[in-house]
């Protein structure tokens, strides 16, 4: 068994909306318990299912990590929810991939107009990587963040389209 492993984990960054987010939630739960004494046990009915949730729908939601896995040719992508439970999102076989550069690259001109799944940490200091694959008969754009190791397996297994730019 001669199969190439690499296995890397990307934290998304907390976008404004997720901050948001749970300030509504938590903003609500407090008028909520706030107006007990007028609406009795109605309001703290509603309060404790608010609470409860946040707790378990929303706000683990919100605390996400991508794991990518590469394994040869293929590159799986799993999503994280708050270090707990995990669920594969893709399984991509990477010679199928037209292209893999840089978001910025001008190498992506040609294909602005394509979807774009973004399993990146979103975090503007560093560049994510875009990579234009096949996916349910239609042609996707799927921006993940490579590190340096990443990086050279990956232009290793696919010199021809593979781009650092």
């Amino acid at each position: 068994m001669n199969d190439a492993y690499y296995e890397l984990l990307v934290a998304r960054k907390h976008r404004s909306l997720d901050v948001l987010i749970k300030a509504v939630t938590i903003a609500a739960i407090v008028v909520l318990i706030l107006i007990i004494p007028l609406f009795g046990i109605l309001a703290m009915f509603a309060a404790a299912i608010l609470g409860v949730a946040a707790y378990f729908l929303i706000f683990p939601k919100l605390d996400i990590e991508y794991e990518y896995s590469l394994v040869n040719h293929d590159l799986e992508i799993d999503v994280i929810y708050c270090k707990r439970k995990r669920k594969q999102l893709i399984t991509l076989d990477l010679r199928q991939a037209e292209i893999i550069a840089p978001a910025s690259s001008h190498r992506l001109d040609s294909y602005q107009r394509l979807k774009r799944i973004d399993y990146s940490a979103g975090d503007t200091s560093q560049t994510p990587y875009a990579m234009v694959i096949p996916k349910q008969q239609e042609m996707v754009c799927i921006l993940i963040q490579l590190d340096d190791v990443m990086e050279n397996r990956l232009r290793g297994i696919l010199p021809r389209i593979f781009f650092v730019d």
